[in-house]
């Protein structure tokens, strides 16, 4: 897989310019050597802009570093319907359009940036959500299909999760982003990692960063209990012990023993405290990216190569079982495919955290903003996933593969392109300077954490993401990525050997061939 680039900590290392984070006064020294817009930087960004370039200030009056330009200016496209067809789920509800100001912080922001965007182009942005049941994702690229089929533009930007649109970019049902014109995927506004993880041969068809709040809330983070940990003598301060290099899977195992206490004369049911909850489905995804285990590295040509190491897998898997079943303090829930977003499971858990029976707890970023975890008496922090063992020198944090990215389908005809490309930019120029410091700065700190030590993890989480395409083409590589998965909810044994078996990687690896060859077939027929 793609190594992560070692750019300064903080918020969003992987976008250049992105999410830089307002801190306390005291650690505003310490970063004024840190590159604009990257992470850890102080920048007092204002949420209640009204997004005009260059204006915007902190406190001390140095200009705020969510102020990043885009090169597009005013432009009068005559008012014309930009039609974008997005997922309709409850998840992505107020990413795309919001009907009007509520009062919500994060609801007025993506407000006040449509009609920014509308007055700065002269357009009008309506959303058009698709699709029903249990698999609504896939509306959207079935909806191009049926596109191209009947020689149709029914709309014209997909706002879509990554993994249920990109696994079509073989079919030919994506624009190549690099040839649109007015859109700079390279501005700090865009995720220079996603940027460079899913472009393949010479073409990008995807995009996202800042315009995207599922960007954000699908980082996985470990929620700790402030006050449970406190309950013991003499225990550990967690922070120090991520800040040394400490916070391993063999450390949250014996952390997590410590805290097992029965409640009810029943033992080890749901009602018990715990040392750690979590689930063994969704959950385990997130040891791809913190044990730093590649899936698929790219080549010289910027393509791709499966280069999977089944002895690091079997290590981490070894760890894995020992938290997940050997573990006395540690309670996991069963898959909820019943649920609305498929994963009901996640609302279980952090209903289990914010009851204030578990030390700690993996979960999305977004369970901050439950209301259950928002009224708990109880303090709590974040940390990363626990990474493999001390050998490893980074922590890295993992995004579900459902955050949202943006694309533009080939059946919208090329006359439109140079719109829909000044209107991608300024909306995701416009999403950085106000959306981004609504929900990271005012939201997600001051709301929801409140919590100065917790700021420094997040800001070092989000700013280590590991990206692999492996994850972001799983769907066209046998769901590889699913198949830890498998392992530790099914097996419950390691069997690394036979699940990325010799054959299965090559089975592996002829999908990866199919797809790429009808990619470099796609780019050659372009460039004719």
């Amino acid at each position: 897989m793609y190594e992560c680039k070692k750019y300064p900590s903080g918020l969003l290392r992987y976008l250049t310019g992105i999410l830089a984070v307002l801190l306390l006064l005291s650690l505003l020294a310490a970063c004024a050597d840190k590159e604009p817009g990257t992470p850890g930087e102080s920048g007092s960004a204002d949420a209640g802009n009204d997004g005009q370039q260059g204006g915007q200030t902190d406190q001390t009056g140095e200009s705020s570093i969510y102020d990043i330009p885009d090169q597009v200016g005013e432009q009068d496209f005559g008012m014309e319907e930009i039609r974008i067809a997005s997922t309709n789920r409850e998840w992505y509800a107020d990413e795309v359009v919001v009907s009007r100001m509520n009062g919500d912080v994060i609801d007025d922001a993506v407000f006040r940036r449509n009609k920014r965007v509308e007055e700065r182009l002269k357009v009008s942005i309506t959303n058009i959500p698709m699709g029903s049941g249990s698999a609504p994702q896939y509306a959207v690229p079935d909806a191009i299909r049926q596109d191209r089929q009947a020689n149709l533009n029914s709309f014209d930007i997909a706002w879509n999760p990554v993994y249920s649109t990109i696994m079509y970019t073989s079919e030919g049902l994506l624009t190549d982003l690099l040839t649109v014109p007015n859109l700079n995927l390279s501005a700090g506004y865009w995720s220079q990692l996603f940027n460079e993880t899913a472009s393949i041969g010479n073409a990008q068809y995807m995009a996202t960063g800042p315009i995207s709040l599922s960007y954000y809330r699908y980082v996985f983070v470990t929620y700790v209990n402030k006050n449970l940990l406190n309950s013991h003598q003499g225990a550990p301060d967690l922070m120090q012990v991520v800040r040394q290099g400490d916070w391993t899977l063999d450390y949250q195992y014996e952390l997590a023993s410590q805290y097992y206490r029965d409640v009810d004369g029943i033992d080890h049911n749901e009602q018990d405290v715990y040392g750690f909850v979590s689930s063994a489905y969704l959950n385990v995804d997130p040891y791809w990216s913190s044990c730093e285990i590649n899936i698929l590295t790219k080549t010289d040509d910027n393509f791709y190569e499966y280069n999977l190491s089944k002895e690091r897998l079997a290590n981490a898997v070894d760890k894995i079982l020992r938290l997940y079943y050997d573990c006395d303090g540690t309670y996991l829930y069963t898959p909820d495919f019943a649920d609305e977003s498929g994963n009901g499971e996640q609302n279980q858990i952090a209903e289990k955290f914010a009851s204030q029976t578990a030390l700690m707890a993996t979960l999305r970023l977004l369970h901050v903003e439950d209301e259950s975890v928002r009224n708990m008496t109880d303090k709590y922090m974040i940390l990363p996933i626990a990474k493999l063992d001390t050998s490893q020198t980074e922590y890295y944090a993992y995004q579900h593969d459902s955050y949202t990215g943006v694309a533009i389908p080939s059946t919208v005809p090329a006359d439109k392109h140079a719109m829909l490309g000044a209107v991608l930019e300024v909306m995701a120029s416009e999403s950085y300077r106000m959306v981004t410091p609504a929900y990271y700065e005012t939201a997600l700190k001051e709301r929801y954490m409140d919590d100065p030590d917790s700021w420094e993890m997040l800001d070092m989480i989000t700013g280590n993401i590991k990206m692999d395409a492996g994850v972001l083409y799983t769907k066209v590589l046998d769901s590889v990525h699913q198949k830890l998965r498998t392992i530790i909810n099914n097996d419950k044994q390691n069997l690394v050997a036979s699940r990325f078996s010799e054959q299965v990687a090559e089975q592996i690896r002829e999908l990866l061939d199919d797809m790429q060859t009808d990619i470099r077939a796609l780019q050659q027929r372009a460039q004719a």
